[in-house]
C-alpha cells in the first residue's frame, strides 16, 4: 500500500512521542534519600539568606552605636576641655592676684587676701563640678 507524506509525517511524530515516553519511563525516579537531601540543601541555602540578612542588620546597628558613641565622646571632650580652660583660666587670675599682694599691704593686703580666698575657693568648687561630672 502506498502511504501519504501525511500518513509518515504522523507516524514519525508518533514514534517521536512514544520514544520520548519511554526515555522519561526509563530515568529513576527520586529516592527518598535524593529528595531528603535536595530539599534539607534548599532550606540550608534559604537559612543562609536570613543568616546573611541578619548579619546585615547586625552590622548597621553596631555602626548606629559606634556613630552614637563617637557623638558622646566628641561631646564630652568638648565639654572637658571647655571646663579645663576655664579652671586655667580661674587659676591664672588667682596667680596674679597672690603676686599682686605682695606689694601691699594693710587695709589693701586684708582685701587683696579676701579676693584671693574667694578665687580659690571657686577654682575649688569648679574643679570638684568637673570631676563630678567625669564621674557619671
Amino acid at each position: 500500500p502506498n502511504i501519504g507524506g501525511a500518513n509518515v509525517k504522523k507516524l514519525v511524530a508518533l514514534m517521536s512521542m512514544l520514544a520520548l515516553v519511554l526515555l522519561v519511563g526509563c530515568g529513576k525516579a527520586e529516592t527518598p534519600q535524593q529528595k531528603f537531601q535536595r530539599e534539607t540543601s534548599a532550606k540550608i541555602q534559604e537559612m543562609q539568606k536570613k543568616i546573611d540578612h541578619l548579619k546585615g542588620e547586625y552590622n548597621a546597628k553596631v555602626a548606629a552605636m559606634r556613630k552614637a558613641f563617637d557623638e558622646k565622646i566628641a561631646a564630652g571632650k568638648k565639654k572637658y576641655e571647655s571646663a579645663v580652660a576655664s579652671l586655667k583660666k580661674q587659676q591664672a587670675e588667682a596667680k596674679k592676684e597672690l603676686a599682686a599682694m605682695k606689694s601691699t599691704t594693710g587695709k589693701a593686703w586684708e582685701k587683696a587676701k579676701a579676693n584671693v580666698d574667694k578665687l580659690t575657693g571657686e577654682i575649688q568648687k569648679a574643679y570638684e563640678n568637673v570631676k563630678a561630672q567625669l564621674k557619671k
